[in-house]
């Protein structure tokens, strides 16, 4: 793990187009995704961004809206989805919330995604408009830092 350089941005935004698409949704959704999953280099230099990377390349990688105590980003590529590299950056998501004295992190989940937020603690505290698609309800859940 290692934080992300803002001219890694496009890499980013392309891994979690890459990873969204796992889910088997159709080219229309992913296309109105595009611009939800699109990280600029402002962003990334603005809140703390970390990568897991192999061989030089991002293969998974998150990033925290510090002011809103919101994980906005958690995406792994498919070819590791399931290997574990999840788990690892969920810890690293804890260590960092407690490095900028975080009591409790938001999570607007993927319905596909939920699963690993509960199994990895958090709790689901309601349900969110899709910001793609407001006719389309996202988990939210939270997860408490200790």
């Amino acid at each position: 793990m290692r934080a992300a350089r803002i001219e890694e941005a496009v890499d980013l935004s392309t891994l979690a187009l890459q990873s969204k698409g796992y889910w088997g949704y159709d080219e229309a959704f992913m296309a109105e995704c595009r611009s939800v999953l699109t990280l600029t280099e402002e962003y990334v230099g603005k809140n703390p961004t970390y990568l897991y990377e192999r061989n030089g390349k991002p293969i998974a990688f998150y990033s925290m809206v510090l002011d809103k105590g919101e994980l906005d980003y958690f995406y792994v590529h498919p070819d590791y989805i399931g290997s574990g590299i999840g788990q690892k950056m969920w810890q690293h998501v804890l260590e960092t919330a407690r490095t900028y004295a975080l009591s409790a992190l938001i999570i607007q989940s993927d319905p596909h995604a939920h699963p690993f937020y509960t199994k990895m603690g958090a709790v689901t505290i309601g349900q969110i408009d899709s910001e793609v698609d407001t006719s389309r309800k996202l988990p939210l859940l939270q997860v408490t830092i200790q």
